[in-house]
């Protein structure tokens, strides 16, 4: 088996030729500022590590450009932070450096934190959305999720929201 062929049969619950293995890790800021360094840093830890599967770093990006963050004063300040949107440069950034880079699949779209968007919005927002989403992202190349876990306060009708406007796009 090929690391593609091994993934997929883990995911679909097949038999594989050896347990797949998923490692990745944080590139450091040394390689933020240039977007093909960067990317030959995290092809070199692929090479390297030979691992079958591995979650492209978002690394350069975790500087989240609110002004919060320089006015933090306890925990519960970080709950002030405003979603970002898909449409800025920090989360475009992510993507398209992803897309120039790799021949590999972008996965997200929805910000995962209880308040936002997905935790909010009405049924025919979050469908127009996930219509958005997919139009930006491609047919090819994209899984449409959510940024990180979702929490166990959002409703599971939300989720079917999304799953049922992907399936008719």
């Amino acid at each position: 088996m090929n690391k593609r062929e091994r993934v997929t049969a883990a995911f679909k619950g097949q038999e594989t030729d050896h347990v797949p293995v998923c490692m990745w890790k944080h590139i450091g800021p040394e390689f933020w500022g240039d977007d093909d360094q960067f990317a030959r840093e995290q092809a070199r830890f692929l090479h390297n590590t030979d691992v079958d599967f591995m979650k492209l770093s978002g690394d350069k990006y975790f500087g989240w450009p609110a002004p919060v963050l320089t006015e933090i004063e306890n925990a519960a300040s970080l709950l002030w932070m405003k979603p970002l949107g898909p449409d800025h440069p920090y989360i475009r950034g992510q993507i398209e450096r992803t897309k120039k880079h790799f021949s590999c699949t972008v996965w997200g779209g929805f910000d995962n934190r209880a308040g936002t968007f997905l935790y909010t919005a009405e049924k025919a927002e979050i469908e127009k959305e996930t219509e958005n989403l997919i139009a930006r992202g491609g047919k090819s190349r994209y899984i449409l999720g959510a940024d990180c876990s979702i929490h166990d306060e959002l409703p599971e009708e939300r989720i079917r929201w999304v799953v049922d406007a992907a399936r008719r796009i």
